[in-house]
């Protein structure tokens, strides 16, 4: 796996898959308090001659207990 600045997961390699998290976005917090949740907003996947790219608008927690 290759780390970005702060930390966060920039690519990682895998059983001939390529994975590269492009961009990330603040999401709400399972509790809805601040601070937010930092998870990926888009995600470019790459196998051989395959390429997909992978974009999360809205993101949303699961409460303990809720049904996903």
């Amino acid at each position: 796996a290759q780390l970005s600045a702060p930390g966060r997961v920039a690519a990682i390699d895998q059983r001939l898959w390529s994975v590269d998290y492009a961009s990330y976005q603040l999401a709400p917090s399972a509790s809805g308090k601040p601070p937010g949740v930092l998870i990926p907003r888009r995600i470019d996947l790459a196998y051989g001659a395959l390429r997909l790219r992978v974009t999360i608008d809205d993101w949303r927690p699961v409460t303990a207990g809720a049904a996903p």
